[in-house]
């Protein structure tokens, strides 16, 4: 049954939970959840008068959320990868870094504690 662009909030208010729980139960984190179920409704809001004439208009705002998700664990992924590379590269207390082997950013950020970078 198509949903009239004037009832996204009645659709809003119906789906937001069910999207906000099937997103946490992957991340494991509700505050990133929130932020893509948000990010997907706005995306559904943008084209509602095509989505809203789905049969299943939740079902779409889903998988754009499971893909933001995807999409947010390879940053995280490539975030932790650097992150581990530049804790490797880090000098030692006392140890001066070689200037040819290292940027001045890679230096600022080795000398972070790891969870700031």
């Amino acid at each position: 049954m198509p949903v009239p662009h004037d009832d996204f909030a009645e659709f809003y208010e119906a789906s937001y939970r069910r999207v906000v729980a099937l997103v946490a139960a992957i991340v494991g984190n509700r505050h990133q959840a929130e932020d893509i179920a948000q990010e997907a409704f706005a995306r559904a809001l943008t084209r509602w008068p095509q989505v809203g004439r789905y049969d299943l208009p939740e079902a779409w705002v889903r998988r754009v959320a499971l893909r933001l998700t995807v999409d947010a664990g390879r940053r995280m992924r490539r975030a932790l990868a650097l992150s581990a590379a530049l804790a490797v590269t880090q000098p030692r207390r006392g140890e001066v870094a070689d200037p040819l082997a290292s940027t001045a950013l890679s230096i600022a950020l080795a000398r972070l504690p790891l969870p700031q970078r």
